[in-house]
């Protein structure tokens, strides 16, 4: 099965025009959703949020230089796990199959002067009804390695650690119940993963926001 590990575009090669994140400070109210989020609580009655803003590390009047159809979060907002999307991505990815618990909140966009339809994207990683670990393999400085519980995997990495080996430690074969175009892989520093056919509608529809490559292991279904 082939994937992909996904990560947002941070930049775009120029230190001088950074690509601004969501900030929501000036909604209502914002702090004590978003933080309840960053717990995990999807919120089935929560408003439309209204309204973010783009900011960057840059000069202030380059802040909205560029549109994406993803960015990420910064200061209220940044708390939440998931990704801040444009309506048309949100459509996509109801057609897809996202093996985490998730939900799509409205929001606002104040960009340029107007006020645009964007959504937060919030996924929540679900290893028990997800991950085959008796099934994932480990690779700790040429040995096999095998777990069987996410309770195990981190005492490995805890030994790899201490043996001062943890660059040596690399997921093999990453094991899950169900094929999905999008996986959160808490057993990996890819953290999320997507496939190729997420991959070819994302780029296919001239999205923008996202960038791929080819994950070092092997994703098993079964």
């Amino acid at each position: 099965m082939k994937m992909f590990k996904v990560s947002i575009d941070w930049d775009t090669g120029t230190p001088m025009k950074p690509l601004g994140d969501a900030n929501g400070e000036n909604i209502p109210n914002a702090k004590f959703y978003f933080d309840r989020m960053g717990k995990g609580e999807i919120i089935l009655d929560a408003p439309v949020f209204d309204s973010f803003f783009l900011q960057s590390f840059g000069k202030k009047e380059e802040w909205e230089w560029k549109l994406q159809d993803v960015h990420g979060f910064t200061y209220q907002g940044s708390q939440i796990t998931g990704w801040y999307i444009s309506d048309r991505l949100k459509k996509v990815l109801e057609q897809l199959s996202i093996s985490e618990r998730y939900h799509f909140y409205p929001t606002k966009l104040l960009y340029k002067g107007e006020k645009l339809d964007y959504w937060i994207f919030q996924y929540q990683v679900d290893i028990d009804n997800l991950y085959v670990f008796e099934k994932c393999e480990f690779d700790y400085a040429g040995s096999i390695e095998h777990i069987s519980s996410h309770e195990e995997y981190y005492e490995l990495k805890s030994r790899a650690r201490k043996e001062k080996k943890l660059k040596e430690l690399h997921l093999k074969v990453f094991a899950i119940k169900k094929q999905c175009d999008l996986i959160a892989s808490v057993l990996s520093d890819d953290f999320i993963i997507v496939s190729e056919k997420f991959k070819d509608v994302f780029e296919s529809n001239g999205m923008e926001g996202l960038t791929f490559r080819p994950v070092a292991y092997e994703v098993r279904v079964g």
